[in-house]
């Protein structure tokens, strides 16, 4: 493979991984509604369903900032956003820990506070740092090795991206679609007829409100200018650049349009008993179709993002400055090394996964 084939293949891979993760926020979706009316019992089962989920996020998070670091090095100029996340994301185990091994209702009710505060501003912060995969921040780049600034959530000399409507409205995007997914995750993994009424009944509010921000981000990202490559490190702005994008690239269209009908089929398919009057319904459709949506909504915010000679990661105060696949990979070498790494992982991991499998059924 040559080197752009190694780039355009190790992108598509960390945009699966992000996919992912972006879908196991529902962890922190389900720890935002803890402060909502409920017996204490139902929440007890809530924060040990969403543990699971929890612990899957982290590996995909992980997985993806090491790969993202290694093998994009300039990524490292986000650093200093990702310690405020890390920070967001690591406060819930330990307290989820201590929640389980404290029987005190004051010091309960505490944890709960900043169980709600860590899952409202992981999903938000999360969703405003990918806006800026399209929107840009303020740093520059040297020779793409020597990093002159670095992302700053709020810079002094211009506006924060919190000043942004745009950025905002990813936020509070990923904020309802990890209450959304959380809603649906607990329908297939809770039984209790209680807790899925009210799953249902939050499902309804947010699923709603995800749609309407969904609209709203996808009129900011279509509506907005972007940089398209002249050279290696050169950029022109163009009007309207990601919608361009979706027409020139037809799976990335595909992907988002699929994505979103396969969203609201699994939204319909977790709200319908409420309407029917019914304790169950088809559960597991509905956390099927949900999963497969987003993975394909967000891989598709990825491929736009990062192909179709467009920069991954704009800067808005230098242009030239701005990330590629292109200008900002490893060496080819590293690459191909690390192409041979994974495919090797998957080979073994795949056939563990098979044999195992395979004596589970001889055993039953």
């Amino acid at each position: 493979m040559t080197l752009s084939s190694l780039q355009i293949a190790w992108w598509s891979i960390i945009s699966l991984i992000g996919a992912l993760q972006f879908y196991m926020l529902l962890s922190f979706g389900a720890q935002s509604m803890l402060l909502q009316r409920m017996p204490e019992l139902e929440r007890q089962k809530i924060v040990r369903s969403s543990a699971h989920a929890y612990d899957n996020f982290w590996v995909l998070m992980l997985l993806f900032h090491t790969l993202s670091c290694v093998l994009f090095p300039i990524f490292r100029v986000l650093s200093e956003a990702w310690l405020a996340l890390d920070l967001v994301f690591l406060l819930p185990l330990f307290f989820v820990w201590l929640r389980k091994h404290l029987n005190d209702g004051a010091i309960k009710k505490c944890i709960d506070v900043v169980l709600t505060i860590c899952g409202v501003l992981g999903p938000f912060l999360l969703g405003c740092f990918m806006s800026c995969y399209f929107f840009g921040n303020t740093f520059t780049v040297g020779d793409m090795t020597d990093i002159e600034g670095s992302f700053k959530w709020v810079d002094v000399t211009s506006p924060s991206i919190f000043g942004d409507w745009r950025v905002l409205t990813f936020g509070f995007m990923t904020l309802m679609q990890s209450r959304m997914q959380a809603n649906i995750w607990f329908l297939r993994m809770i039984n209790e007829p209680e807790i899925k009424t009210w799953n249902r009944k939050q499902l309804c509010v947010n699923g709603t409100l995800f749609f309407v921000f969904f609209v709203m981000a996808m009129y900011a990202l279509l509506a907005s200018e972007g940089y398209q490559v002249v050279s290696r490190n050169e950029f022109e702005v163009v009007a309207n650049k990601y919608l361009y994008n979706y027409i020139d690239l037809p799976i990335a269209l595909a992907c988002i349009l699929l994505g979103i009908i396969m969203t609201g089929v699994g939204m319909w398919l977790g709200l319908s008993p409420l309407f029917k009057h019914k304790a169950h319904g088809s559960e597991r459709g509905a956390l099927l179709h949900s999963f497969m949506g987003t993975i394909l909504v967000v891989t598709s915010f990825f491929i736009v993002a990062g192909f179709n000679d467009t920069p991954f990661f704009p800067s808005s105060i230098d242009m030239n400055s701005s990330m590629t696949i292109y200008n900002c990979s490893a060496s080819e070498e590293t690459l191909r090394i690390a192409t041979y790494v994974f495919i090797t992982i998957l080979v073994f991991v795949g056939g563990f996964i098979t044999l195992t499998r395979w004596g589970v059924r001889k055993v039953k």
